[in-house]
């Protein structure tokens, strides 16, 4: 008979689990900081995790690859941006939202930066494409002109020192917003509905 406590068992699985967030969240911080001065091949497994301050052992019982890392950070990264910008887009007050973005760049540059030269913009747009096809090429176009839009005044900010407040980036985006979807709204008459099932199915599946 298995005299092992369930409970027990369930506490070491649940501090393995724990443990193992907590290691990968330090390795994807320790890349964040190299990624500033170096690019990704110059960056060695050896001074990520002393930078991380974990072993090679934990390393590799969490990522086989350094490429690992960005694709588990864009995936997590992408999908709490991705609900702000879906929102912010269809929101009729798209600002608090769009702060919101700008608070997260602020405070996490290295990774936005990361995110921005792995596509993440490209992965979004792709994303919102795929829930619904817009049904003409001309409303299609401006779509994706506008999610080009945001990540090139997103960079320029990041670039220049983002000398220009959170709430002034806000505000530009938040109007650019407003006449994107005018303009959305005035070619395919789906648009607007559509994207509002989109949005509410997947804030109803978090």
């Amino acid at each position: 008979m298995d005299t092992k406590d369930p409970e027990k068992q369930n506490t070491a699985r649940l501090s393995n689990s724990e443990s193992n967030r907590i290691t990968r969240e330090c390795i994807q911080t320790a890349l964040a900081i190299l990624l500033e001065s170096k690019d990704l091949e110059h960056i060695t497994i050896s001074e990520l995790v002393k930078k991380a301050g974990v072993s090679r052992t934990a390393f590799y019982r969490n990522y086989n690859t350094k490429q690992d890392i960005i694709d588990e950070i864009v995936e997590l990264t992408s999908f709490y941006l991705s609900e702000l910008v879906y929102e912010a887009t269809l929101s009729n007050d798209s600002y608090p939202l769009f702060l919101t973005l700008f608070d997260y760049i602020r405070n996490n540059e290295a990774v936005f930066m990361m995110l921005l030269k792995n596509s993440f913009y490209e992965k979004i747009a792709q994303l919102f494409e795929e829930d619904y096809p817009l049904t003409k090429s001309e409303a299609r176009y401006i779509w994706i002109g506008y999610y080009g839009m945001l990540r090139d005044i997103q960079l320029s900010w990041c670039n220049h020192g983002m000398k220009e407040s959170n709430e002034e980036m806000a505000r530009i985006c938040s109007n650019i917003t407003s006449f994107m979807l005018d303009n959305q709204q005035r070619l395919d008459e789906n648009f607007s509905a559509g994207a509002k099932a989109v949005v509410q199915k997947r804030l109803q599946d978090k």
